[in-house]
């Protein structure tokens, strides 16, 4: 039998550190994301498949992305542990991104009533 600690599935001759690994969870969920969205032209144009732009981006490939993934799964534990961090960077991401389009909000809701204003003021002007 094997102890809970020893691994099946055996280490991959070019091991992705951990926290790269999550890093490329977390690119390839907004990625994902953003094909699943209305915003897949925004790939498209950009002429961007996800899986291709990962590979370039970490020096990978799908071979060694395939390997490593097998790898840390084979240790629930650990690889919930890495969703967990994933998820929390999503969390995060989210929290800031949500606070900058509120603020982007409140500007463009300024300029409007600033242009109305401005439009009134001179259509009463002309009025005179």
């Amino acid at each position: 039998m094997f102890s809970c600690e020893e691994r099946v599935v055996e280490k991959p001759d070019k091991l992705i550190e951990k926290e790269v690994m999550i890093d490329i969870m977390y690119d390839l969920s907004l990625l994902q994301a953003i094909r699943g969205s209305n915003n897949q032209s925004v790939l498209d144009s950009n002429g961007i498949d996800p899986a291709t732009y990962i590979y370039k981006k970490y020096k990978i490939d799908s071979l060694q992305f395939a390997q490593n993934n097998r790898y840390y799964a084979s240790d629930v534990k650990s690889y919930n542990r890495m969703f967990n961090k994933l998820n929390q960077r999503i969390l995060d991401n989210k929290a800031a991104a949500d606070s900058i389009e509120k603020k982007n909000s409140k500007v463009l809701e300024a300029k409007k009533a600033d242009s109305l204003k401005k439009q009134q003021e001179l259509k009463n002007a002309a009025n005179k």
